[in-house]
């Protein structure tokens, strides 16, 4: 029995649920595909598979496998560039999770270069604000803009690092009480994350330490982009990551305020899945990143 095709055909059923999904994502006909799923069902002793007219859904035994052969054909498959990259270019389609404003604004302006440089490997970046399973998912690896990574079973790269300023438009603070200190904040209306119509800023005090003010504010929004809109459109003040309004900082569009109350930095990680073998793609990818942003 050809074992890896075998585990091959087994994870897409499993992936897919469907014995003709497998077999037309995989281009081998659905008899093979069956076939192989019979042969390591009978090498194994085990049903792993329950089959109606309309449903295909692993057993116990199918779900216990299912991890360890994902894990076991990654490692193949990492092993098996590894051993290629000695004599060739990494090819293949890498799969990225990222944030949505940081990978609009720092990672989709270099993958032209780095597609450039490996032109036989695609890239497809997914950018939500959601965290996601990343085995789950099928994703090699993800960024994650985060003060603490929880322990998840990733191997995590420090990529860089991010401060967040809060700002606000010159027209709304023409028409605005002084702000001087962070307790002028609540005086203010402020874009906020939150539903109820008040929220905490993290800051930092004049000797270091941890500031928290209650602000309050008409607008509520779930994304750093749709506050940085609500600032350019005189809403009031938001509190964004640098990347975001840099070039609004630049050309005067948004002005940065209390910067000697700036909260520390908040780090971004490159992540992925623990595993023997990292695949080549995966490597050439941190450390073209590293390259431009470490």
């Amino acid at each position: 029995m050809d074992h890896i095709s075998a585990l091959r055909a087994f994870l897409q059923v499993a992936r897919r649920e469907s014995f003709s999904a497998a077999s037309r994502d995989l281009n081998t006909a659905a008899s093979v595909i069956s076939r192989y799923v019979k042969e390591l069902e009978s090498d194994l002793g085990v049903r792993l598979f329950t089959r109606t007219t309309r449903k295909v859904a692993l057993t116990e035994a199918g779900q216990n496998f299912l991890l360890r052969a994902e894990a076991l054909l990654d490692d193949f498959d990492a092993m098996r560039e590894s051993t290629q990259a000695l004599h060739s270019q990494p090819s293949g389609r890498l799969r990225v999770t990222a944030p949505l404003a940081l990978g609009q604004n720092i990672l989709a302006p270099l993958l032209p270069e780095f597609m450039k440089r490996y032109p036989k490997l695609a890239v497809s970046l997914h950018l939500t604000n959601q965290v996601i399973d990343l085995v789950e998912e099928g994703c090699d690896l993800a960024v994650r803009f985060v003060a603490h990574l929880e322990d998840s079973g990733l191997v995590a790269r420090k990529l860089g690092e991010s401060s967040s300023l809060l700002c606000a438009t010159p027209a709304y603070l023409a028409e605005s009480p002084a702000l001087q200190s962070p307790e002028d904040l609540p005086a203010h209306s402020c874009v906020l994350f939150c539903d109820d119509g008040s929220s905490r800023w993290a800051l930092a005090s004049l000797s270091g330490e941890p500031l928290s003010i209650r602000v309050n504010g008409r607008l509520s929004v779930n994304s750093m982009e749709a506050a940085r809109t609500a600032a350019l459109g005189d809403l009031g003040i938001s509190l964004l990551p640098e990347f975001l309004i840099r070039e609004d900082l630049k050309n005067g569009t948004l002005q940065a305020l209390l910067t000697a109350f700036t909260p520390p930095a908040t780090p971004f990680y490159l992540v992925y899945p623990q595993r023997q073998f990292v695949p080549m793609k995966v490597r050439c990818f941190m450390d073209f990143c590293l390259e431009k942003l470490g």
